[in-house]
């Protein structure tokens, strides 16, 4: 992620958290990093999953965004927080806090549902409070999934570290497809950029 970013000029801040315990408790503890960062750095923050690739400077199209948040949703409507947009406003804050509180009570429950469930709960209110945006799939592209909608350029590429973590053992070692398939991109990925 970091090598890609900077082969575009972009300014990467990458922290290393310890390991809470399994992947879902890994990823509830985004929304209170994403909340101390917030406080302590000015303007829009995009927040990208260490797992991803940039191809594109991402940020000529984000700026256009009059949101407190950006975020992509799948055609099914889930909500993924590989990639989130977080300008610099009151209410972002008050969205991680509640992001967060929301993690803390339900530590079990997969973030992004947590912040799903939030933003859901805030649109159907007779007042919503945060001004949502959902990011187009250039900015959360996964590169083997077939439900991907055409795009004409891609900003940001999700590489699946999850396929690692939930890998199942398989007899003699072998590997499932979309690990393989995982793997193989991993592989292309980093001949183009060693090749920079």
């Amino acid at each position: 992620m970091s090598r890609s970013a900077e082969r575009l000029g972009l300014k990467v801040h990458a922290t290393a958290l310890p390991s809470a315990g399994s992947w879902v408790l890994n990823a509830g503890l985004k929304p209170g990093f994403l909340l101390e960062e917030r406080a302590k750095l000015r303007g829009p923050l995009l927040y990208v999953d260490v797992d991803a690739v940039f191809h594109r400077n991402p940020w000529p199209e984000l700026h256009k965004l009059d949101c407190d948040i950006a975020v992509y949703y799948e055609a099914s409507g889930r909500l993924v927080s590989a990639t989130i947009l977080l300008n610099d406003t009151p209410a972002t804050a008050q969205l991680l806090e509640l992001w967060r509180q929301g993690c803390l009570a339900n530590p079990d429950v997969w973030d992004q549902l947590v912040l799903e469930e939030i933003i859901a709960e805030d649109e159907k209110s007779a007042n919503p409070q945060f001004r949502v945006v959902k990011l187009p799939v250039s900015f959360c592209w996964i590169f083997d999934r077939v439900e991907n909608e055409e795009v004409r350029e891609v900003f940001i590429e999700q590489l699946q570290a999850s396929r690692e973590a939930k890998k199942r053992k398989r007899w003699f070692g072998r590997i499932g497809k979309r690990l393989k398939r995982r793997r193989d991109r991993i592989d292309d990925i980093e001949r183009i950029l060693n090749s920079a």
